[in-house]
């Protein structure tokens, strides 16, 4: 964990210890339950939580009145009325919660904790550090193997640290149930808990507008750059500046398009990074489908990031790093496709406005 914290994590460490901390913080990653979910329901995280909160309830019972009197005055405004020994547990904790490794880039390593646990599963990483799913146990909340859940990929979360993204995996595991189909999805080897412990969250969002036209896609003349921007610019409450797609002729047959999100810079850097999702397709016109799709999430330091912003998705704009998160593989429907790309770039009006008039894009 990393040493500098505010006076709520310092505090709340200093009447833990290092160790019950790590594991209580640990076990809330396992079962994805931040800490405005606190008290547990029921589990190994209901013990730990217990342990942490006689461990503080004794480190304010060695505390002077006075110096009680001046924490309890100091908690922020939505704590003042809760008990003061959950008030500081759940104070405390968001800082070590959420936040992201520099690890979440790498592929899942053999030393990692679920490895550990299941170490069968390193012969289904593949070169993108993404796990074969045939013939496993996935569900739209985690990956089941035997009795255990694993969450997916820190990057396949609602603004990269919510809950899940379900309904994405829910469409990418339906396009991969037909015969010849094969899907890859990212993994957070950080978690790993019992899967009748590991919660599932079911969150609504309305989507429209209609799929993209088969006419359109299977054109081969109908190619080149679209752009959809937010008018009110870096003062858009919704965070997004730009959504860009940029489609070519690969061969005689073969379309690909690459789109990506450009992010307001009011966002928050995550990793130090700008962190901007990114998606790929190739569609074979003459079968009139799509054989191809991924996800990634490119990440750009301030300066590449003011460079990515000013060039258009087409040129040649490095990344400083690059995590793909699922690549799906076969026959794909267009109304598949439109679906997977609008629950990938979850949130963004841009892309839903994008789906809708894309029959005519402003290719100029």
């Amino acid at each position: 964990m990393d040493s500098q914290h505010s006076e709520w994590e310092s505090l709340l460490q200093s009447y833990l210890g290092t160790d019950l901390l790590a594991g209580l913080v640990q076990s809330m990653l396992d079962h994805a339950t931040p800490p405005t979910f606190f008290p547990p329901r029921e589990g190994s995280l209901l013990d730990l939580y217990n342990q942490a909160l006689a461990a503080v309830q004794a480190g304010l019972a060695g505390e002077s009145e006075e110096t009680v009197a001046e924490i309890r005055s100091r908690m922020p405004w939505i704590y003042q009325k809760t008990d003061l020994p959950h008030a500081l547990l759940s104070a405390g904790i968001p800082d070590y919660f959420f936040s992201i490794p520099d690890s979440v880039f790498a592929s899942p390593a053999a030393d990692s904790r679920v490895m550990i646990r299941l170490p069968s599963l390193m012969e289904r990483v593949d070169d993108d550090g993404l796990i074969d799913c045939t013939n496993l146990d996935a569900t739209s909340h985690c990956l089941i193997v035997g009795d255990q859940g694993i969450q997916y990929h820190q990057f396949l979360r609602r603004h990269f640290g919510s809950n899940i993204n379900d309904r994405l995996i829910a469409t990418l595991l339906s396009v991969a149930e037909r015969p010849g189909n094969t899907l890859h999805l990212a993994i957070d080897d950080r978690r790993i808990a019992p899967a009748s412990e590991v919660p599932r969250f079911f969150e609504e969002d309305y989507w429209w507008g209609p799929p993209l036209t088969e006419e359109w896609l299977d054109d081969p003349h109908q190619v080149g750059r679209t752009v959809h921007e937010d008018p009110e610019g870096e003062e858009s409450l919704l965070g997004f500046l730009r959504f860009e797609v940029y489609w070519r002729m690969a061969s005689d047959s073969e379309k690909v398009v690459q789109m990506e999100e450009i992010v307001a810079t009011s966002q928050e850097h995550i990793c130090d990074y700008r962190l901007l999702r990114y998606l790929h397709a190739i569609r074979d016109t003459a079968a009139r489908t799509f054989t191809h799709c991924d996800g990634a999430v490119r990440a750009y330091d301030d300066p590449t990031f003011e460079s990515r912003s000013q060039n258009e998705i087409a040129r040649s704009i490095q990344a400083n790093r690059y995590r793909k998160v699922f690549r799906i593989d076969g026959s794909i429907t267009t109304a598949e496709w439109s679906d997977i790309v609008a629950k990938w770039f979850r949130h963004n009006s841009l892309v839903t406005e994008y789906l809708a008039g894309v029959a005519q894009p402003d290719t100029q």
